[in-house]
């Protein structure tokens, strides 16, 4: 298992901000998807006004860090494919 340090932001202020309250769901949900076979979500700081963020997480592999994502990947539905 190896460490990964993950930074995101959205391209938009008005993305993050409307992402904020489907995120808060996420997380008061549990945050399912960050804990999975060969995944492990250690440390997640969000900074909603600028839109970024930054997670620690450990992973078998790459491949297991890439498929974190898919876990919330709705809270961006309303960006179009250009935003991303």
């Amino acid at each position: 298992m190896q460490h990964y340090l993950i930074a995101w932001n959205f391209p938009t202020v008005e993305g993050s901000w409307d992402a904020c309250t489907p995120f808060a769901e996420y997380i008061n949900a549990g945050g399912p998807g960050d804990c999975f076979e060969g995944f492990e979500l250690k440390y997640r700081i969000c900074e909603p006004i600028g839109g970024t963020g930054i997670a620690i997480a450990v992973a078998s592999d790459i491949g297991k860090v890439w498929a974190h994502p898919v876990s919330y990947t709705h809270l961006r539905a309303h960006e179009t494919r250009e935003d991303l």
